[in-house]
């Protein structure tokens, strides 16, 4: 499992180093987003906790595209197979709002997966429902639940990371610094 974990990840940071640049229209400014400010590492946690358990028996592939979108789209994620996923995101994003618009299209990998959000014949289910396209944006469920997830989970990832506040200190006996975790 742990081998299958380093494979997804290695495709991921090998998906976005081989995307072409796409120079922005003059007028907008950009980010110049490296693989490594797009995939963080609450990324690889939210893959871990949420999506690897689910696909446990299957080798999944997520390819994440960095590019321009269409106006007011910050992210687009694809299913081409039932094990293969591609994330799109918007060149024109912030580090943070990039960081949640990941998340989000990562929870909409867990809808697939999970088969909350099915595609049949080009006819697409929620909860095996038929879905009404003409529903606005933020009134979908799954996009509700995808807003939910990732601000949540983004939340908690930011408390732990405030709870093991780590502090240097020096030891008295070799005066070098070691990272020391403060407990409550």
């Amino acid at each position: 499992m742990r081998y299958f974990f380093y494979f997804l990840c290695l495709i991921i940071i090998c998906t976005a180093l081989l995307q072409p640049g796409v120079k922005p229209p003059k007028k907008l400014a950009t980010i110049k987003h490296t693989p490594s400010t797009i995939l963080q590492p609450i990324h690889l946690d939210y893959i871990e906790d949420s999506l690897r358990t689910r696909a446990a028996n299957r080798r999944l592939g997520i390819q994440i595209r960095l590019e321009p979108l269409a106006p007011n789209t910050l992210g687009q994620c694809k299913q081409i197979s039932p094990n293969h996923y591609i994330i799109q995101l918007s060149s024109f994003q912030t580090n943070k709002q990039l960081e949640l618009t990941l998340l989000h299209e990562l929870v909409h990998i867990k809808q697939f997966i999970s088969h909350q959000l099915t595609n049949r014949l080009g006819n697409w289910y929620w909860h095996l429902e038929a879905i009404d396209w003409d529903q606005p944006y933020l009134t979908r469920p799954w996009e509700q639940q995808a807003f939910e997830e990732s601000a949540q989970y983004q939340k908690e990832q930011q408390a732990c990371h405030k709870q093991t506040n780590h502090k240097r200190v020096y030891s008295k006996q070799s005066k070098s610094p070691h990272k020391q975790i403060k407990s409550k």
